[in-house]
Parts: structure tokens; sequence; C-alpha cells
């Protein structure tokens, strides 16, 4: 450093007044510094922008980073910076996270106020980031481009099917295990037995005059609301009085389709309710959830159908029911069916392995046009006729929850054999057999064959689960049928059902999402560029594009915009939105030590490829300069120091090669140990802080050596003051007295020949 002997410069000041800083508000006396003679001997400097040495159209402008409070305040800062600096660095000051409203609009009239101020004070404002994933309401953002979620609406409700009040007293109804033996008379209407009666007529389960059967399973008919299914109920509820001592059975219930011919099929037994009917006498609502039964599925698309209810014991048996129903809540569901109903009589399907597939009517004279599976001299053997299906528009096969069909087997032609098999584009599954999922001979098993699809990953006896591959397909070629050496019989509703219980998601496009926050990005820029008009034309059009921090306000604009695109758009919204020229920057931070070489070849090249005209020709894409954020460190080991000025030198050298305009913003310094350990400002050492200060000197020199002078857009220090328990050295204490770094960077403005 330039030192003067400070011995004589105390003696000098004595005499004189030194040129210090002149303030233009009245502060209290800073605190006085331990080394006296060094205090006095800095503040014989004068002050800083006055040793600015400039070469003819050098751009060079001194700053220093600055809030914009502090500086529309005018106060000590203001005033400290006003007498040394000529233009002051808001980068951070301004933030999209910070400025937004609960609205998603955006405040700019602070920028529009700085800018002013500055103006009228000659002071030059470099505005900050105009587009970085840092900084960023990314909540918001987010939220822009998330699913939308049309909630959905379910009713529910209760709905009481038998109530016993149409039936005559003494009316009968049999067991449904002896529905064939009509001498067994089965358990009777009649009236309420309780003391007030009022529930009219119920049903009365007991081992009572005329009932010889052991169980006593009622059997009822049930035809559920219009608009209803079964695959819409939720509990099964009835009312019960309880009676007799010693009962030991489960309640059983049975559901009972058209057609069945194994009374266990759709059988659930269960206890609920049975101790709060026997703690008291009194009329008892037994609820029992049939959601998660497995015939729930299989019979959801029932809407007419038998029950039976009660218990299979022969002894102590006195209770009654009444008001017998379910509960019930509305789901959005639907199928996507092949039924034939198109297709003219005659028509012939393909089949995998011969035999025949023909459009007939329906035996049953109910179900219209059904498909015939080959003829009583030509059974299918292991052969499966073949579709080609187009799904629901918007939807995949992972959004259906099952595959059914109705199977009728003549004679019993192909009811056992391997099981039901079907196929999707050629990936096969074997389900059970027919006759195991409740079909019968010469008879239509609807609604019994149903095979869950599982689209999530995971596997359950019984059901398909689809790769990912399968999931994503909207068409497909299928085939189904029973896998038997003679299968004959007919085919028909084959449905890939869908069911939703909760919301509706529509996800947005990409195309969506980058509209959205194109608009967004613009709104950001074109407001700041606004407010800042001609008092503030310089700005980061691209910050810390190296950086790879992740937290609450990180937000990648590349990811949607495009890695290239995003960066483009920036500066065309930039300079759409200014009436005069601007100087616009890519910035990024660079610690020293870390790749410092490598980061400025990395940065070099993203703007090459936001500029290269090869692959968007019409984007008139420019980026003036580089704006390096610069936090230096001073190291007491010498081999690591060395490395350090090699570093600057370095990427200077390279900065200066591109042939724009570069910045150093936010320079600080702090001073690292042998061991690598950083010495805090409170406790360097006067020898430490004057080689840092040294260090500063070889930095702003090597800057203005290596950069040309129309391309020295200046430097800003990071910080006027140090922080107490802080590690970066200032050029002012706390408390404004000068340090070592003041003279620092004195030398680093004045002329290297001096």
């Amino acid at each position: 450093m330039k030192y003067i002997n400070k011995l004589a410069v105390c003696a000098f000041s004595l005499a004189c007044v030194a040129c210090i800083d002149e303030y233009d508000v009245t502060i209290d006396t800073p605190e006085k510094p331990t080394d006296v003679a060094t205090q006095e001997y800095l503040n014989y400097f004068d002050v800083l922008k006055s040793y600015i040495v400039r070469e003819a159209g050098s751009p060079f402008i001194l700053a220093t980073t600055m809030a914009p409070g502090d500086f529309e305040a005018k106060k000590l800062a203001y005033s400290t910076m006003i007498n040394n600096f000529e233009g002051i660095d808001v980068n951070g000051a301004y933030t999209p996270a910070d400025m937004i409203d609960s609205g998603g609009d955006y405040d700019f009239s602070d920028v529009k106020t700085l800018g002013q101020a500055a103006a009228d004070d000659g002071v030059t404002v470099y505005g900050g980031a105009l587009c970085s994933n840092q900084g960023q309401p990314a909540t918001y953002l987010n939220g822009l481009i998330a699913d939308e979620v049309i909630p959905f609406v379910s009713e529910t409700g209760q709905t009481i099917l038998i109530d016993f009040e149409d039936d005559e007293i003494g009316k009968y109804y049999a067991s449904v295990q002896y529905l064939d033996q009509p001498d067994l008379l089965g358990d009777k209407v009649e009236y309420d037995p309780t003391e007030s009666g009022s529930r009219g007529k119920v049903l009365h389960i007991s081992e009572a005059e005329g009932y010889t059967a052991e169980y006593h399973l009622p059997v009822f008919d049930v035809k559920l609301p219009d608009g209803k299914t079964l695959g819409d109920m939720k509990d099964f509820i009835f009312d019960s009085y309880y009676i007799s001592d010693g009962w030991n059975a489960a309640f059983r219930l049975y559901i009972l389709p058209e057609g069945w011919t194994d009374r266990n099929q759709y059988r659930s037994e269960f206890s609920d309710g049975l101790s709060s009917m026997e703690s008291s006498e009194r009329w008892t609502q037994i609820s029992y959830s049939i959601e998660n039964e497995s015939w729930h599925t299989a019979l959801k698309d029932l809407t007419e159908f038998q029950i039976a209810i009660g218990v299979c014991q022969g002894s102590n048996i006195d209770f009654y029911i009444d008001n017998i129903g379910f509960t019930w809540q509305t789901v959005a569901d639907g199928a996507t069916t092949i039924d034939f109903e198109d297709d003219a009589i005659g028509t012939e399907y393909p089949m995998t392995n011969g035999s025949q597939a023909v459009v007939v009517a329906d035996p049953a004279g109910k179900s219209g046009n059904v498909l015939q599976i080959g003829t009583a001299n030509d059974m299918a053997v292991y052969s499966y006729p073949e579709f080609h299906v187009t799904l629901d528009d918007g939807m995949t096969l992972g959004d259906y929850s099952s595959i059914s069909v109705d199977m009728y087997f003549i004679d019993g032609n192909g009811i056992y054999g391997v099981g039901v098999t079907l196929s999707i584009n050629g990936t096969s599954f074997t389900g059970s057999q027919p006759a195991t999922y409740g079909c019968s001979s010469n008879a239509w098993g609807r609604g019994v064959v149903n095979i869950p699809l599982l689209s999530d990953g995971s596997t359950a006896d019984g059901s398909f689960s689809l790769s990912s591959d399968l999931a994503a397909l909207n068409e497909f070629d299928f085939t189904i049928g029973s896998g038997s050496g003679a299968w004959y019989g007919y085919i028909d509703n084959i449905s890939f059902n869908w069911e939703r219980k909760g919301d509706t998601v529509i996800e947005k496009t990409d195309e969506e999402k980058e509209e959205i926050l194109t608009e967004q990005l613009d709104k950001w820029i074109t407001g700041m560029v606004e407010a800042g008009g001609e008092n503030i034309t310089m700005w980061d059009v691209v910050s810390e594009p190296l950086d790879n921090t992740v937290d609450a306000n990180t937000f990648n604009w590349g990811e949607y915009l495009g890695e290239k695109a995003y960066a483009r758009k920036a500066v065309s919204m930039a300079r759409a939105a200014s009436e005069q020229p601007l100087t616009l920057f890519v910035g990024n931070t660079f610690y020293q030590g870390i790749n410092v070489s490598g980061n400025a070849d990395n940065l070099i090249n993203l703007v090459k490829e936001w500029e290269d005209k090869t692959e968007d020709p019409d984007n008139e894409t420019v980026i003036d300069g580089y704006n390096i954020r610069l936090n230096a460190w001073y190291s007491e080991k010498e081999s690591t120091q060395a490395g350090y000025e090699q570093e600057i030198t370095e990427l200077f050298t390279k900065l200066a090669a591109t042939g724009r305009p570069v910045r150093v913003s936010e320079l600080s310094v702090m001073v690292a140990d042998e061991t690598g350990n950083f010495v805090s400002a409170d406790d360097a050492l006067t020898a430490q802080r004057e080689r840092a200060a040294s260090y500063v000197t070889f930095i702003m020199q090597e800057y203005r050596r290596l950069i040309s002078p129309e391309n020295q857009y200046g430097i800003s220090i990071s910080s006027m003051t140090q922080v107490e328990g802080g590690s970066v050295l200032c050029p002012w204490t706390s408390g404004y007295g000068r340090t070592e770094i003041y003279e620092g960077i004195v030398n680093g403005l004045s002329d290297e020949s001096e």
C-alpha cells in the first residue's frame, strides 16, 4: 500500500485540518479507535470518489450497495454515500417475493420514488434483478399453474325400502334357505310389541307357531330409488327390538341378484349393534357398512335385486325388525361399454384361435343384441373375440377401476376351464372360473364377472395390475372370454368402468403453463422498468443463473418457459417496456476459491447460447455485459493466496475477451487464517486488515488493467460499514470510522503509475 509515515501525519494533523468526509447531517463523534495513529492517518485521505481516474469515454462508476430506505431517509448513511460514491446498487432490495400482495399485484411506487430521488442528487442507480429463479413468490406462481380441481359434490341420504306398513298382519316372509319349500311359513308381520306401539307393523323373527325352519333369513324384493344403484349405497340399516336371551348368532346379509344360484356368493356377516340390542328392551337402529365388501363393486350397477337379513340359529330367537334400507352417497361414475346394440344381426367379430363370434338376439329376450361364441358343433377352444376399444375423451385406462362382462353358458359349456381370460395389446390376464364369479348354466350372469384394474403399482389376487404403458392408453386392442377347451354361449355388456368419489383434477398443459408464466414474468419486468423510467436504466436482466439454491422462494422459469427461451423473453420484455436504451447485464455471485474460472466459462457460454441466432433467428436478444458479485477472500496461507490472485486475473481476462461491459458489484473481502477459518472483523489484527486492503487494491487494479476502459462500468462495494460479529471487512466501522479497507479502495482507484 502507499503508506505515508503515520507519525509524521499525526504531527502534521495538529497543524492543519484533514480532508475528511463532509457530512451533511449532525452526527455523534465516532468511537475512538484503539490505533489512534491509524485513524488519524486514514482521516488524511480525501473522499473516495475524488480518487477516481477515468480515461476519456470510460463509463466507470464507483458505487455501494445501499437500502433504498437509507438513501431516501437522508441521514448518516446517505451523507457518507453522497460524499464518497457516485451510485448505489439496490440488488436484492426489490424482489417479487417481497413486493407481491395477496392478489398477485406488485407495488412499484418505491422504485419510482428512489429513481427520482437519485436523479435529483445526480446519483446513478443499478436497479437489481429483472429475472431470477431466486426471490420469487413461488407459492403464488405454482398456484397459478396448479391442476384445476373441480370439487366433487356428492349427495347423501337414507332410503327405507321395507317398513311392512302395506303388508297384512300375519303375512309370512320365507327364509332364503327354504324358498322352494312353501310349507315352511317363515317369519310373520305383527304389530309393534312395545307399549306405545308407535312403529305400526313390524316383522317378528322367532320360533313362533308354524315356523319350523331353523334359519331365520326372510327374503325381500328391493327396488332402489330412481337414479340410484347398489354402488351408491353405503350402509345397510334396519331397526331391531330384541327380547330373548341366549342369542349368540351374528347377523347375515345376503344380496341376491337375478338368477342367483348360490345364496352364499354375496353374503356378509356382522355383529355390529348386537350389544346395544341386548343392553335394553328398546328399538335400536343397526348399521353395517357395505362399501368395502367385494360384492359391492361386483354388483354396483344393480337397481333391482333381493336381500335376505336375519340369523342362522334355531333356538332362543325372538326379535323384531323394521325399516330396512340403506344410507347412500352418490358418486361420479360411468363406463365405456361394448353392448352390440349398434351392430346388425349377423355381424361377425374375429376370434384369436378359430370358431366364430356372431351378433344375435338375446335368447332370453331381454337385452337386445348379444355376441354368440361358438356353436354346438364348433365350440371355441381357448379362443376369444377381438375388439378395438377407444375410451372416453380425456381418459386413459389408468382412470378406470374395473372390467366387467355379462356371460351366458349354454348347457354349462365353458363355465369352468382355466378362468375368465382377457388381454390388452397382447398383455394377458386370467381370473377365476366363470362359475366362481357366480355364472350358472343356461342363465345370464349379469354384473357378476368383474375384474378390478390396479394402476398404482399395487397387486391383489384377482386384479389386473396395469403397467404404466397400459395405464396411459386411450385406445387399444382387447380380447375377453372363457379360457376353456369347449366354450359355447353368449357375452354382452363388456364394460370398462370408472368411478370417481373425489374431486375432478384437470391438469394444465405445458402450453397453458407457459402462457400463464410468460404473462407473470412480463408483469414484473415491465412494472420494474417502467417504474425506473429514465432514471434507472441499468439492470440485471437475468440474475444468478448458475445458482442451484432451492428454497421457499425458488421458482425455475426455465422449466416452464424453456432453458434458453426464458432469458430471451426477459430481454425482449425489458427492452419493449423502456422508452430509452437500457444496459442489461447478466449477474452472478462468485465466491473466491469456488471454481471462479470455471463459473466464468459457464456464464459466458450461457450468454452465447441465449444470443444464438441459429436457434432463434428472429429474436433480437442482446446481453450487454456481465455483473460479477465478487466475494473475495484474503488467505494468510501464502500458496492459497497466490491461487486466489490467479483466479482474479483469470476471471477478468476471460470477461475482457468477450468485449462486453463488466461490472464488479457487492465487492467484499474477508480474511481466512492459515487453517482456512474466517477471522471476524472485530478480531482482525491491524496487519491482517492491511493485507486484506492490499488485496482489494489488487482486485480493483486488475479490473482496470484487464478490462478495456470503454467496458469498465464500475465497481460497487458490498457494504459501507462493518457488522458486529461479521467477517466482512468494510471501509468504515459501524460508527463510521475509516478502516484500512478505505485506503485499499483509494489505491485501487488511483492511477497505477502514481
